[in-house]
């Protein structure tokens, strides 16, 4: 075996083996990392888009659909944190075993009103984008604003089907020519 490793092109075979796998654990790192951080961007991205195609926007409705989900951006991150903050109050109670439901209750009610309040923000949110539309574009939309929020959830949301992966669709209303 001692022998084995004095030969010097196995000992560069090996360190080649070594340096390769080190680059590519790095490379898989560095790529679960970067998916990690982007699925939100894309898919603001693929909402913006989504609705841009569909609803047949013009590139001034865009612009202005751009500013909504800027002015969006900028909101969102204190109410996550709020909704953080609250849950963490109401957890951290868990040791408490004397607490009555009623307690409880109040407790919960920080939390409660922290996620009604990131919630109202994004129906404030499509109810603006609702406003840039044109009245014919405002009926797509309230066609295929539920399809639009499935987006945004991670992994594009539930699956919908007859296999039981999701709600299932809403009816459509027949069109008449």
């Amino acid at each position: 075996m001692h022998s084995l490793f004095n030969n010097k092109y196995i000992n560069l075979l090996l360190i080649i083996l070594l340096v390769g796998n080190m680059i590519t654990m790095g490379i898989f790192w560095w790529q679960q990392k970067e998916s990690s951080n982007n699925p939100p961007k894309k898919q603001r991205k693929e909402v913006l888009e989504f609705l841009v195609k569909e609803l047949k926007m013009s590139p001034s409705q865009r612009e202005q659909l751009v500013a909504l989900r800027e002015e969006h951006r900028k909101q969102v991150p204190a109410l996550r944190r709020e909704i953080d903050r609250s849950k963490e109050m109401f957890f951290s109670s868990l040791k408490d075993t004397t607490l009555t439901e009623s307690q409880i209750d109040s407790l919960f009610k920080p939390v409660a009103l922290a996620e009604l309040a990131f919630q109202k923000n994004i129906w404030l949110h499509f109810r603006k984008i609702r406003s840039v539309c044109t009245p014919a574009q405002q009926v797509e939309f309230d066609r295929i604003v539920l399809e639009a929020l499935r987006i945004m959830q991670p992994n594009g949301g539930p699956r919908r089907g007859p296999e039981g992966e999701g709600p299932p669709p809403p009816p459509q209303e027949e069109r008449q020519p």
